[in-house]
């Protein structure tokens, strides 16, 4: 269970990461 647990929120981290240089690249 922790181990899927961490890859989840590494997952999410990694989503929310690339969604946030989206943002900054359309922002430009």
């Amino acid at each position: 269970l922790g181990n899927w647990y961490y890859r989840i929120l590494v997952l999410l981290a990694g989503t929310l990461k690339n969604a946030e240089i989206a943002v900054d690249a359309l922002s430009i």
